[in-house]
């Protein structure tokens, strides 16, 4: 007599992966969502050309404008020892001083 255990064992035969195999992949291709344009964007190199400050920096820069009226110097380290350390005891004066030029548009008074 034969037993329960002695029958072949079923193996299972993955006819989608076969299919796949010999067809391709057939899902009709999506248009990509925006999060894979913009890792596709980020992963593409960009060359970057090396500028000099000074060429930066001109007379019609905000920034740099700002930062004079302030006192900076062009070559010179930001901070209250000119060397970019303990900034945090004058930032309270140099805020207030940011915010007065804001209102006054930019013109010294």
């Amino acid at each position: 007599s034969a037993d329960k255990n002695d029958a072949p064992k079923e193996v299972y035969r993955d006819r989608s992966k076969e299919r796949r195999l010999l067809y391709g992949d057939m899902q009709p291709h999506s248009t990509p969502s925006h999060t894979d344009v913009l890792l596709a964007q980020s992963q593409k190199q960009t060359v970057t050309e090396e500028v000099r400050p000074e060429e930066t920096l001109g007379t019609t820069n905000v920034g740099n404008r700002l930062l004079q009226k302030l006192g900076w110097k062009c070559g010179e380290s930001l901070g209250t020892n000119k060397g970019g350390g303990d900034g945090a005891n004058n930032l309270k004066s140099d805020w207030e001083k940011i915010e007065a030029l804001a209102q006054a548009g930019g013109r010294s008074r």
